[in-house]
């Protein structure tokens, strides 16, 4: 199973197939890694303003309401009809106290008008100079109260005092309603005190202005930060047994640094993200609790639908990656199949693609390489044919030079034995040329290629019944050298034929050699008919009669051999004379192999 996959895997089509797959997993994975930590960064940050804002308003709310009930308890402790009857003493009559009571209550009730929470306001001077709505608490028990000690240090300030049981038995009121927030202002005669103004406020404020700007499960925390103590605390489910202890949210409380901002927490078993603000009417701190599974419930949900279309995405396209791949790689799969199929006896494929892309050219090349590769085998096989039908016409001929060498000896000695030294003399040159025609090495010393030419010039001089002289000029230390087998012998021949033979008079031929460094040069110089320039210009470019085969011969076994810095010249006069000039390398025996 696993050697079936890692067979598929060297597959070009599964190749292409996982690349795919994988780059697609990874730029997806990478892109809902990095959404999901941006979004959720995003989303704390969005509703961590928005929250903000959101208590920014409740403060405001709150302040308009309190400072309404702080601009009562001003005007209060500043009017002169108030000060005047409170600057009264407690033994005014019962007539006069009557007559006080009516019109203080005409003033409170006044003060009443369009508010909603205010629960009740008092305005007293002694035990006996005090009026109020319906108020039952004493004048001992007010003045026992806390707040009371710190309204008469506060230089005439007014004191806000947080929720607490306005009643002189709080058995009776025990529900979180009963509560009220008081405002207390001294009221001042004569440059003394002469009395206080006390508002009280329900709580059911604060619950009415959280409750309708932060809904759900978003909670509020109140916390007075003078004393630590909690003002307002959540009813959230798994909060409640906590929200009865304010030790509970004193972590919180410590924690808070600014007068605003947003931290993460962990209450109970609950993770929440915390955001706060300061008062500075009130000094208090109002905290905003949200869950973070609720702040983060609409992100999970769409990153649950963003993982669900990215999985259903990368079905598709796993679908489409296959369909594409088996479509791109039909064609090089089939020609896998068929090159695969090509061998010795079968040169020719078996499919045809008539695509104009990459595999159709890759296709067509190799097509044609097959075509060559068939041309070339069969040519390879009738050359061997040919080669050996060669060796077999040059086995045969190796007896005609042999036989003709021994009969050549034979007409010798019967020349010899009869006297005739002509023809000796042309015989035995002759079977030395055949001698030397038929040794294996290609190459051969000077003194040898001189003693050839001078054989095939005693037979020549039969021929030409003595119309010209021969001579030879050679330096001693090239005798040594080496040189292609017979390569000047043409030279002469060609000046022999065509320079010599139709002239009239007495012909000479000159044979000079000499070393120039390490070059070998020959100069074969005859006063035969000469050429023209246009005749020689012919013979270079290979397109002269007869009378140049020779020369081309010579000139194209040099060049082939030993390059083409190597070579013959001519220079002629009509009429005059001929000079062909041969350069060769100066080489010895055994360095002709690199040439060979």
């Amino acid at each position: 199973m696993i050697k079936r996959f890692l067979g598929h895997f060297r597959s070009i089509k599964y190749k292409f197939l996982f690349a795919n797959l994988a780059l697609l997993v990874i730029l997806c994975s990478s892109i809902i890694y990095l959404w999901n930590v941006r979004t959720a960064q995003d989303t704390r940050i969005s509703v961590g303003e928005y929250i903000n804002e959101m208590l920014k308003i409740t403060n405001d709310n709150l302040e308009v309401s309190l400072k309404d009930i702080y601009g009562l308890v001003n005007i209060a402790a500043s009017d002169s009809d108030i000060v005047q009857i409170l600057s009264k003493p407690s033994t005014i009559s019962d007539a006069e106290y009557v007559q006080d009571d009516r019109k203080m209550r005409k003033y409170i009730a006044g003060l009443f008008t369009y508010k909603h929470y205010l629960n009740d306001i008092t305005i007293a001077g002694n035990e006996r100079n005090m009026y109020s709505l319906g108020h039952s608490v004493s004048f001992d028990f007010l003045t026992g109260q806390p707040w009371y000690g710190k309204l008469w240090n506060q230089e005439g300030a007014t004191v806000l005092i947080p929720p607490h049981y306005n009643s002189d038995n709080p058995v009776t009121s025990s529900s979180q309603d009963d509560k009220v927030i008081s405002i207390a202002k001294p009221v001042y005669g004569d440059n003394q005190a002469v009395g206080f103004v006390l508002a009280d406020v329900r709580t059911q404020l604060l619950t009415d202005i959280f409750s309708s700007n932060l809904k759900g499960q978003v909670k509020m925390l109140v916390a007075d930060t003078k004393t630590g103590n909690l003002i307002f605390k959540p009813q959230l489910a798994g909060l409640d047994q906590m929200a009865s202890d304010s030790n509970a949210f004193a972590p919180i409380i410590q924690r808070i640094r600014n007068q605003e901002g947003s931290f993460y927490t962990r209450l109970g078993k609950v993770d929440y993200l915390i955001v706060y603000r300061y008062s500075p009417l009130t000094e208090w701190m109002m905290v905003a609790l949200v869950p973070k599974s609720h702040l983060l419930e609409q992100f999970h949900q769409t990153r649950n639908l963003t993982l669900l279309i990215s999985i259903l995405f990368c079905g598709a396209a796993a679908i489409v990656s296959i369909l594409v791949s088996s479509f791109l790689t039909k064609s090089i799969l089939r020609l896998n199949r068929a090159i695969n199929k090509v061998d010795g006896e079968h040169l020719h494929l078996q499919i045809q693609i008539k695509s104009n892309d990459e595999i159709g050219q890759l296709y067509r090349q190799f097509n044609q390489m097959v075509h060559r590769m068939k041309e070339l085998m069969e040519s390879t096989k009738r050359t061997e044919q040919e080669k050996r039908k060669a060796e077999i016409r040059a086995l045969q001929a190796q007896i005609n030079p042999h036989f003709l060498y021994n009969s050549l000896n034979t007409i010798k000695f019967l020349s010899v034995y009869q006297g005739a030294d002509n023809i000796r003399k042309v015989t035995e040159s002759l079977s030395k040329l055949m001698h030397i025609a038929m040794k294996d090495h290609s190459f051969i010393t000077v003194a040898e290629e001189l003693d050839y030419l001078q054989c095939y010039m005693n037979i020549q001089e039969f021929k030409y019944s003595n119309k010209f002289t021969y001579s030879v000029s050679v330096e001693d230390e090239m005798m040594i050298c080496i040189l292609p087998k017979l390569l000047l012998q043409p030279l002469l021949e060609n000046a022999l034929l065509h320079g010599i033979g139709p002239m009239k008079g007495q012909g000479m031929i000159t044979l000079k050699g000499y070393r120039d460094g390490d070059l070998l040069i020959f100069r074969l110089q005859d006063n035969g008919v000469g050429m023209t320039q246009d005749a020689i210009d012919k013979i270079k470019s290979q397109k002269g009669e007869n009378a140049g085969l020779g020369i081309r011969n010579v000139s194209s076994r040099i060049e082939m051999t030993f390059g083409h810095e190597y070579g013959v010249s001519v220079v002629s006069e009509p009429r005059l004379y001929t000079i062909v000039e041969v350069t060769l390398p100066a080489i010895e025996r055994g360095e002709e192999d690199q040439y060979v």
